[in-house]
């Protein structure tokens, strides 16, 4: 987003970038949920930011490659490591060639801060290609995680198996054509089972009329493996 529809698209290539990186099972489109004056990209390109969105490899709007399908187990052989090693600094240098500008400002969500984490740790010169960084919910160790499902399925070393036999995990494009009417007849439903996965918390912190939108739009997608690193952590 170079900014607002109103504006002189010259003027845009004037603006700080920002990359904005979603999380684990997310997309980009974490990032455009709420209304204009809740979204923090929103506020971003209102602020005068040139906002990059970008999509983890695995996801429903990153699924392409220039050898396989997502029907080739080799697709999905990554975990986050990959994202740090290569995603990371492609995106970078590629958003600031596009651009111009010398560095970027990076925000992160969950995994996403992960990657960023990954990334400089193994190349001690990325660094001066930030101005900044923000971390929204940042993620370096998962052993504090009172996830109930996460936590049966390694009791019960579901992942281990999962490993062996399924090479693709929440990869669901199809899920809004009959996801939404389910989301939407039972919120509060779906929002326990979430609960189950990424922790209880004994207080709300969403609007429950959200989620059919949420459940529409928010595809995600990422590898098995990946996700037994996150279990492996």
């Amino acid at each position: 987003m170079p900014g607002k529809a109103s504006e002189d698209i010259k003027a845009n290539q004037f603006k700080q970038p920002v990359i904005m990186q979603h999380g684990l099972c997310d997309d980009s489109g974490t990032w455009f949920f709420n209304n204009a004056s809740m979204d923090l990209s929103l506020e971003l390109v209102d602020l005068g930011f040139d906002v990059w969105a970008t999509n983890s490899r695995g996801s429903a709007y990153s699924n392409r490659h220039v050898k396989y399908t997502v029907d080739d187990d080799a697709f999905w052989n990554f975990t986050m490591n990959e994202m740090g090693r290569y995603d990371v600094p492609a995106n970078v240098h590629y958003v600031l060639k596009t651009t111009g500008f010398a560095k970027v400002i990076w925000i992160g969500h969950s995994q996403g801060t992960t990657q960023w984490f990954i990334a400089n740790a193994l190349d001690i010169n990325l660094a001066q290609y930030f101005k900044g960084f923000v971390g929204v919910g940042p993620a370096m160790y998962a052993g504090n995680q009172n996830s109930v499902l996460m936590n049966t399925l390694q009791l019960l070393e579901v992942p281990d198996i999962l490993v062996c036999y399924v090479d693709s995990l929440l990869y669901v494009p199809g899920f809004n054509e009959v996801g939404t009417i389910f989301i939407h007849s039972f919120p509060r439903f779906i929002w326990n089972f979430v609960q189950t996965v990424v922790g209880f918390d004994k207080n709300l912190h969403m609007d429950l009329g959200m989620l059919p939108m949420m459940g529409e739009n928010d595809v995600g997608g990422t590898s098995t493996k990946n996700m037994f690193h996150w279990a492996q952590m």
